[in-house]
């Protein structure tokens, strides 16, 4: 693979994958690269963003829009296919680790107990931070409003309730031993 646009080598680490309902496939990375590959991976194209830290992880919407995120609470949307970008302001400045969404509705998640709340397809953000700061490695919808956030606290998921605004619950995972973790 040729190197990326302002660069002479090609040596780039990619840190997350996601993929759009037309089929194209995504890699966020380094240098503020993202990679697109529109035949299953076969060849892939780098679409720059502008920005040069490291974007860690990715998703695209259901209006067809791209939302990546990373470092220092970076977050960018393409409403293009990912040809132009622009930096959307995230609320916080803790590294975005993953997002989730159900309809128009998007949660960003990340170190430090970053969470930030989207209603709008990713265009404008509302930050919620953890008041424990636990860093959050994941997320995913319930269906119902709610979204289940991963943390770095042994084998608990937090239930977020986004109609109460709330924490409705910690879940422990069962069939795993904290000596195991």
């Amino acid at each position: 693979m040729q190197p990326p646009p302002d660069s002479s080598s090609a040596d780039l680490n990619l840190l997350g994958l996601f993929a759009d309902a037309r089929g194209a496939l995504y890699a966020t990375g380094e240098r503020g690269m993202v990679l697109q590959s529109v035949d299953q991976g076969a060849s892939w194209r780098y679409l720059p963003t502008g920005y040069k830290g490291s974007f860690w992880t990715g998703i695209a919407q259901g209006d067809g829009s791209l939302l990546v995120g990373g470092q220092r609470g970076s977050l960018y949307r393409s409403e293009d296919g990912g040809a132009h970008w622009t930096a959307v302001a995230s609320g916080g400045k803790h590294s975005i680790t993953a997002f989730a969404r159900q309809g128009a509705n998007v949660v960003a998640v990340g170190l430090e107990g970053f969470v930030a709340f989207s209603t709008d397809n990713g265009r404008t953000f509302t930050a919620q931070p953890r008041a424990d700061r636990l860093a959050l490695t994941a997320a995913l919808p319930d269906g119902k409003g709610r979204w289940l956030h991963a943390t770095n606290d042994k084998n608990k998921l937090n239930l977020w309730d986004a109609v109460s605004g709330k924490y409705a619950d910690t879940l422990m995972l069962p069939g795993f031993r904290e000596d195991y973790i």
